[in-house]
């Protein structure tokens, strides 16, 4: 039975695809919660290329608040679309308010509406994603193919970089 258990849970490890094997494809579909109200999915952002700053874990938070409000100013005049995925892997300890309202410690109060909630971590194994405290970026075309990836802080070179990418696009 152990040895079973084993099998089945290497067979589920390999099976995901990393995170930057996404480069060039059209990524998994998704249909997220917002922090407020709707969804978003992966077919509304058809059209615009869109962003998305992604975090595991309460510690990868402010980095990922970081990269936010960075980002916010900087793709303001322009028509790319910006998301934070927060990744919920045990919602069932804390009710949705609670959670929700713990979220909002993190993200600025005009930036709600760009928060998705990846309540049951599908986002994350679909994706690719580690449990881990980094931050990764994804930037997606007009087409929703994946042209860009990263992981880790914000730094001036990692937002050139993105910036260069979205000018490309």
């Amino acid at each position: 039975m152990v040895a079973e258990l084993y099998i089945l849970l290497a067979a589920t490890t390999v099976s995901q695809p990393k995170f930057e094997a996404l480069l060039g494809k059209v990524p998994p579909s998704f249909d997220l919660p917002k922090l407020t109200d709707g969804n978003v999915s992966l077919n509304d952002l058809k059209g615009n290329p869109s962003v998305f700053v992604i975090g595991t874990t309460l510690e990868g938070a402010p980095p990922s608040r970081e990269w936010m409000l960075a980002l916010k100013n900087n793709l303001a005049r322009t028509k790319t679309q910006l998301y934070q995925i927060a990744v919920l892997d045990n919602p069932w300890y804390l009710p949705e308010f609670a959670t929700k309202g713990r979220l909002k410690d993190f993200v600025p109060e005009d930036g709600y509406h760009l928060v998705l909630l990846d309540w049951g971590k599908q986002f994350r194994l679909d994706y690719g994603i580690p449990k881990d405290h980094f931050t990764r970026l994804l930037i997606l075309d007009a087409e929703n193919i994946v042209r860009w990836t990263h992981l880790g802080p914000l730094t001036d070179t990692a937002m050139l970089e993105l910036l260069a990418k979205l000018e490309q696009l």
